[in-house]
């Protein structure tokens, strides 16, 4: 069964509720056989794209016209690699942030 489908780091991420069994492998399969070609086109016009990253560290698979259209500082990444190195870093932060507000004590908390 399907749980959730969305973009992840500009590639397709889908997720099943589903055991690890043939019928979850079949799916995979499908998903994968979608997922490769779509992984070099523009999210916006379907025009072949590079990822992408904005000033602020999104991260979205654009064409050079549209990245330009974005008007938000998006540059292209020299590799995936290089992409995916920033996502990590990016995360561990939030991650340490996460950890520095569970700990305070209720009271001295931010308020959302």
């Amino acid at each position: 069964m399907l749980k959730q489908v969305k973009e992840e780091a500009g590639e397709l991420d889908v997720r099943f509720d589903t055991v690890h069994g043939e019928r979850y492998q079949q799916m995979r399969a499908l998903v994968r056989d979608a997922a490769q070609p779509a992984a070099h086109l523009c999210e916006e016009c379907g025009a072949a794209g590079s990822l992408n990253q904005s000033c602020e560290g999104s991260v979205r698979r654009l064409c050079s016209a549209c990245a330009a259209a974005a008007q938000e500082g998006y540059e292209a990444t020299s590799s995936d690699l290089d992409t995916r190195a920033s996502l990590h870093r990016i995360a561990m932060q939030a991650a340490a942030q996460h950890r520095l507000l569970t700990s305070l004590p209720a009271r001295s908390r931010p308020v959302p």
